[in-house]
């Protein structure tokens, strides 16, 4: 075979042919003898089957959602002489049944891998083996890693329980929490701060702001009510990539009730205007790092601009944050003292751990910028991890979490409960934009409100 680099919902993936030394040290590493059943996954032009059945005399089969990779694979066995043995398919090798299989080799996308391991389980008999080459299975430990020239082998065994052990993962020890907070310490700059009417809503003033934050401008908006007063705040922290209107409904609605609320809300460096932008960006030493730090550092500024406004009763300041926003609140909460309380939608117990787990979506990065990078990016993140932050925070927290997140199950946030936070489910997405959840957490806030604490 070779393997076409299958992957499911991502468009066409370049076909990626294997070298006849792989595939011999593939089939090495699975012992394949005769009374073996070979299926190769993402077949491409057919090599790994066809040398199985030439050299075994077993029979052997490839899925390949490539068809003229298929028609192919189909001219060279019958110039093999093999095509009484081996047979190719063309379509989604998630459907291709494996149950009569002894031997699974597979060239794929780490993020195809990791969504293969539970049909693998299931289907394939106890004592089956699976055989990849390039990319691992995330956290399985394997049975065997060889080297075939530059290129890795990994082999597994279905074993009788049908749950193949995780390999040992270095649990970091945190950082003091005094130490974390010198990481966000801060000089306030020369206040420069730019307001412009926006259309506003009955009884509320909202405005664009703009104003000199840790390295550059920071661009967001600001709610008000029209009324006179001293107002609590709260500051609006969206996710990454998003803009500062994914909470502008909710501003609107604090500033227009009985105890009107004013509002910050900031755009994250990766959501500012071109010129003032940051870019997420793995490969660049402490990048991303550089970004949260910012983050978090010009949100600081921003309470400072809500604290000197004649507005504003800086006794009562609260934040929300959703996913990229909800670590940085978190972090916020436990390290600005001017913070009564917070409510984190979606957040991660660990940026570094979910980029470093078994999470398909994350799984590729590893492989893109290579091991050694990607270990540094990793450890560059660890000073992000919430546990320690809430474990500080001296008010409320709320941590809010969906159902049906197709990022992150919120199961895995028990952790963060641990730190004696309450945590609420809620029947929604990773927005967790239910009516119920923006009740439960206008309630918190205005709970913080009226206590100060």
């Amino acid at each position: 075979m070779a393997a076409s680099l299958y992957a499911q919902a991502q468009g066409d993936i370049p076909y990626v042919s294997t070298s006849q030394t792989v595939i011999d040290a593939m089939l090495a590493a699975a012992k394949v003898g005769p009374g073996d059943v070979l299926v190769d996954l993402g077949s491409g032009d057919g090599r790994i089957p066809i040398t199985a059945a030439q050299r075994f005399g077993i029979r052997a089969s490839g899925v390949e959602i490539n068809p003229e990779l298929v028609k192919q694979a189909q001219l060279t066995a019958e110039a093999s002489g093999v095509s009484d043995k081996v047979t190719f398919s063309s379509g989604d090798l998630f459907g291709y049944d494996l149950r009569k299989t002894t031997v699974v080799t597979a060239f794929l996308l780490p993020s195809v891998n990791l969504r293969l391991r539970a049909k693998l389980l299931a289907e394939l008999p106890v004592g089956a083996r699976v055989v990849t080459h390039k990319f691992d299975m995330g956290s399985w430990k394997p049975d065997l890693v060889t080297q075939a020239g530059n290129e890795t082998i990994y082999l597994w065994t279905i074993p009788k329980d049908r749950q193949i052990a995780a390999a040992p993962v270095a649990v970091p020890q945190p950082k003091a929490i005094e130490e974390l907070r010198a990481l966000f310490a801060y000089q306030t700059p020369a206040p420069d701060t730019q307001l412009t009417s926006l259309p506003s809503a009955a009884g509320v003033v909202v405005e664009r702001i703009v104003y000199q934050g840790k390295e550059g401008r920071v661009s967001g908006a600001l709610v008000r009510p029209a009324r006179t007063g001293r107002h609590p705040a709260v500051v609006f922290l969206h996710d990454a990539g998003r803009k500062h209107d994914q909470f502008l409904g909710e501003a609107i609605v604090l500033a227009q009730g009985a105890s009107p609320v004013i509002s910050l809300l900031p755009d994250a460096p990766a959501s500012r205007p071109a010129g003032w932008r940051k870019n997420f960006n793995p490969v660049l030493d402490n990048n991303d790092r550089n970004i949260c730090v910012q983050a978090i550092v010009d949100t600081r500024i921003g309470l400072d601009l809500l604290a000197a406004r004649d507005d504003v009763d800086p006794g009562r300041m609260a934040i929300v944050g959703h996913g990229y926003g909800a670590m940085w609140a978190g972090i916020l909460a436990g390290v600005d003292p001017r913070i009564k309380g917070a409510v984190l939608l979606s957040p991660m117990a660990s940026i570094a751990d979910g980029l470093a787990s078994d999470d398909p979506d994350s799984s590729d990065l590893r492989y893109a910028i290579g091991p050694v990078v990607f270990a540094k990016y990793i450890q560059s993140l660890r000073d992000f991890d919430l546990a320690p932050y809430l474990k500080a925070a001296r008010g409320p927290v709320l941590l809010q979490y969906g159902r049906y997140d197709p990022f992150l199950e919120y199961r895995y946030a028990g952790r963060l409960r641990a730190e004696g936070r309450s945590l609420t489910t809620y029947d929604a997405g990773q927005d967790v934009n239910t009516p119920q959840a923006v009740a439960h957490r206008h309630a918190l806030l205005q709970k913080v409100f009226a206590t100060g604490k």
